[in-house]
């Protein structure tokens, strides 16, 4: 429900709420874009409206419908959003893809996505892909018929892509109706999301979290802000200056904000709801941003882009337990040894959820359903316990997920890569302690020639030539033996227990990771 439209009591499709919206806001401010130097560019309702019928007619004449994925690799800006709505109206399901995407991973998505439909890539501007669609091919938006399209509900409507624990993408469907009430339907609403707040999006638009968040708060009446590259104090003054109610975050992001000297004499009592996930929050971190925000307007919150269950803590509670992950959210929980049997409090296991009367709605492309139990419960590869009372607590990721800066990367991924260096015998990749991405990407080679290992710069440009940048080691340490045991195998866990213990020795130091 908003401020100014009736209580709907039936599911709305997405691309029909926002015609709704804009039928009844006009002029009102939808979107917010926000450039490196403050500039500022806006979108009302009627725009919006407008432009994605424009587009879904121009997209329909390439063939997109609802046969079709629509990867859209686009930056932040106003098209990556019309063209989601657009896509929606078509009935087609959408892929967030980063614009940054080497041609390795193209492929292998490709290879994975054409499996269930055709894809089409909305790209920025033309390329050597023949096929795709580009900005500069759609410029003549203007002149085309926005009258409203019929009416369809995607389904499914999203899909998000993951390296997969092989290395090899795969892709993950929200596999129901596009559609949902108003008000209802998304477990954002028991951590503050309502009715026509003012939303600010500190992530890039190919990331799930700032994708979902943007387009949750347009269905709910939201003045969406989003800044096309993220910078510190730039939030700050964005927060301030226009008053913003619900904020969304990762981690990595908190900390870049947590360090700013003046930060606590500035001006955060607009905000009604903090939410942040992605990864765990560095109790040093999260202290600081207690001081921020109240902590009754926090929310911590844990799960996978499943959607398999949600676990959270508001911020008063996590007073009491730092360093709690929370309990579970219309969720049902249970921490389980190798064999699948239940642990009781305090022993650490794998964690396994499921929805709370509802059934799972997620399936994956390119890659087997994760473990489940009997009764219906998956698990992601997490390790955790359960205290006395039922508050969660994760001991490790999975052992050879790294998670830095929010982001997910997978060393098999990476280890593919150098492994087709000619200069690289073998390659293990793990994550090490880092106090400002939480873990870094770091490379251990064995040279192919011991006496003569490749060039630092040449190994960190052939990644970056095959891998978005937050996949690039950040160090890269050669070694002039094996770090095989006789039987080929390696214990990640013990190398980056080492590496922690001694971070300094034997290092070569590549750039920073990069949040693109």
């Amino acid at each position: 429900m908003t401020a100014d439209s009736p209580f709907i009591t039936s599911p709305v499709s997405y691309a029909q709420r926002i015609a709704d919206l804009a039928a009844e806001r006009g002029e009102r401010t939808a979107l917010i874009f926000v450039a490196p130097d403050g500039s500022e560019s806006c979108l009302n309702w009627a725009e919006l409206d407008t432009r994605a019928n424009q587009m879904a007619r121009l997209l329909a004449g390439y063939g997109v419908g609802p046969t079709t994925l629509l990867a859209i690799c686009l930056p932040t800006r106003a098209e990556h959003i019309v063209a989601a709505i657009a896509a929606w109206r078509l009935g087609a399901c959408t892929l967030p893809l980063s614009p940054q995407m080497p041609e390795r991973e193209r492929r292998e998505i490709l290879a994975v996505s054409e499996s269930w439909r055709t894809t089409v890539m909305l790209v920025e501007h033309e390329g050597q892909h023949p096929g795709d669609i580009s900005l500069d091919e759609l410029s003549a938006l203007d002149t085309v018929d926005a009258s409203a399209l019929p009416a369809i509900t995607a389904w499914p409507g999203k899909a998000i892509c993951s390296g997969g624990s092989t290395g090899r993408p795969k892709i993950i469907l929200d596999d129901r109706p596009w559609q949902k009430i108003p008000g209802q339907g998304s477990s954002l609403h028991r951590f503050g999301l309502r009715a026509d707040q003012t939303q600010l999006i500190t992530g890039r638009l190919y990331h799930n979290i700032s994708f979902s968040l943007t387009h949750n708060g347009l269905f709910e009446g939201h003045t969406v802000i989003l800044l096309e590259k993220f910078d510190a104090a730039l939030t700050v003054y964005v927060i301030e200056r226009h008053r913003v109610t619900f904020l969304a975050m990762v981690p990595i992001i908190m900390q870049r904000i947590a360090r700013l000297p003046d930060v606590l004499t500035r001006d955060f009592s607009s905000i009604d709801a903090f939410y942040h996930s992605g990864a765990v929050c560095p109790v040093w971190v999260k202290r600081v941003w207690l001081q921020l925000v109240e902590p009754v307007k926090q929310y911590d919150c844990y799960g996978g882009a499943e959607g398999t269950g949600v676990v959270a803590i508001r911020g008063d509670e996590w007073m009491l337990r730092e360093g709690s992950l929370g309990r579970p959210v219309d969720t049902r929980l249970s921490i389980r040894d190798s064999a699948g049997v239940p642990l009781p409090a305090g022993e650490i296991g794998e964690i396994f959820t499921g929805p709370e009367g509802a059934p799972m709605t997620f399936r994956y492309l390119g890659a087997e359903p994760p473990a489940s139990t009997s009764d219906g419960l998956v698990t992601l590869g997490d390790l955790g316990w359960l205290d006395d009372d039922g508050y969660l607590y994760l001991a490790d990721r999975r052992v050879d997920l790294i998670i830095t800066g929010g982001a997910n990367v997978y060393p098999a991924e990476v280890e593919g890569v150098l492994s087709e260096h000619p200069g690289i015998a073998d390659a293990v990749v793990i994550g090490v302690d880092d106090d400002e991405w939480g873990k870094q990407v770091y490379a251990i080679l064995l040279p192919t020639d011991p006496g003569a290992p490749p060039d630092v710069d040449d190994v960190r440009a052939f990644c970056r030539e095959r891998l978005v940048p937050y996949k690039v080691p950040k160090t890269f340490e050669f070694v002039s033996t094996s770090f095989r045991d006789e039987s080929g195998k390696m214990r990640r866990s013990a190398l980056a227990s080492d590496r922690n213990q001694r971070q300094a020795s034997a290092l070569v130091t590549a750039s920073g990771n990069d949040l693109s």
